[in-house]
């Protein structure tokens, strides 16, 4: 198994675009070049705008027909609404980890740099034909309704996605030293490997 981060653009500047275009550049490279190290398929995911560049980089590998290559997407506390889902907007100050408020600000000052669907997250992208999920989100996010509505059109579209959501946990809260943090690391670890066995056996 070999594992690869993207490294692409900050945001800098409020130039969104390009971090998408480096996330798909870079994904479909990785797509075309498995061979070389010595693997079959990708396991991609994120964790909170990680996992929204991983699902436009998945639906960009889908559009050049290579989303073969992929065994199955994972995010962790997901941002998949790019206009503000109804959690973040009903969200307070008093949310953990991440001010809702100001989350809501940064995304309306990232999108101007984007277009048409792009400019509303994965969210609202057609969903289909794409390899099987797991959302996992925390009950006190203020994105949890990213993660819950991805779910539901993932699985309506393809049957293939599951979402576990964490109770009295927040934003991000499988980086903290918890008993939550554990159990949710080991289920993503062990849906990734029954992912992987899968294709194995197929």
């Amino acid at each position: 198994m070999v594992g690869a981060g993207v490294d692409f653009h900050n945001a800098a500047d409020d130039r969104l675009d390009l971090t998408l275009l480096d996330s798909k550049a870079l994904v479909e490279w990785l797509a075309d070049h498995l061979a070389g190290f010595e693997v079959e398929r990708i396991m991609l995911g994120g964790e909170s705008s990680g996992a929204h560049l991983a699902a436009e980089a998945l639906l960009h590998l889908r559009a050049r027909g290579k989303a073969e290559a992929v065994a199955g997407f994972v995010s962790m506390c997901g941002a998949f609404d790019l206009g503000g889902s109804q959690s973040l907007r009903l969200s307070t100050g008093k949310s953990l980890v991440i001010d809702g408020q100001s989350a809501l600000r940064n995304l309306q000052r990232l999108t101007p740099s984007l277009s048409g669907r792009d400019a509303k997250g994965p969210l609202f992208a057609d969903l289909s034909c794409l390899p099987p999920a797991l959302l996992v989100a925390g009950a006190l996010d203020p994105i949890l309704d990213d993660s819950i509505s991805m779910y539901e059109r993932w699985q309506s579209q393809n049957g293939n996605a599951d979402c576990v959501v964490f109770p009295e946990s927040p934003h991000g809260f499988n980086r903290l030293p918890i008993k939550l943090a554990t159990r949710a690391n080991r289920l993503v670890r062990a849906w990734i490997s029954q992912m992987l066995d899968h294709c194995k056996r197929g």
